[in-house]
């Protein structure tokens, strides 16, 4: 139990990264949207979310459908 309490704790520190890390980028989309307001553009950009699919795709890190799941509502967040 002691092994599982250990890798437990560095899950919860890679929470903590993750949580950050998505704070963060929030804050940046915020600011692309207000930009986005004021010049009357459009907030939705199909193809940029494209680009960042493809692009972290190609690292093979997780399965194709699982980073599509989580960018759905990561984009979904930032609209």
């Amino acid at each position: 139990m002691d092994e599982i309490n250990k890798l437990r704790e560095k899950l919860d520190k890679i929470d903590l990264k993750l949580l950050k890390t998505l704070f963060k980028r929030n804050k940046i989309t915020s600011k692309i949207k207000k930009i986005k307001k004021e010049n009357e553009l459009k907030l939705e950009d199909k193809t940029r979310e494209k680009t960042i699919l493809n692009r972290l795709n190609s690292k093979k890190l997780i399965s194709k459908k699982t980073l599509e799941n989580i960018y759905k509502e990561i984009f979904k967040q930032s609209k």
